[in-house]
């Protein structure tokens, strides 16, 4: 099942990020939203949008974005050190 998604962009420190806005499939109106990105290094597309798509299909619409210098959003990638963890 893929739902219907949109395309988006919003800026975060002045720098673009990448997202798809998921509306939820039920009656138009107010609807709770789910802000989804993945953690350490992954994108948007890397197993998200399954989750993306059943929230959608349930009447929740999701925003599902790239961290500022990963995937298709601007900047630089931040620093990945487990040790720092």
């Amino acid at each position: 099942m893929v739902m219907i998604r949109e395309e988006i962009e919003f800026s975060s420190g002045g720098l673009r990020c990448a997202a798809w806005l998921y509306p939820a499939t039920s009656d138009p109106g107010p609807r709770p939203i789910i802000v989804m990105a993945h953690g350490i290094t992954g994108t948007r597309r890397d197993g998200l949008p399954q989750f993306a798509d059943r929230f959608a299909a349930s009447g929740i619409a999701v925003l599902l974005f790239d961290h500022r210098g990963f995937g298709e959003s601007a900047g630089e990638p931040d620093l990945f050190d487990p040790v720092r963890l």
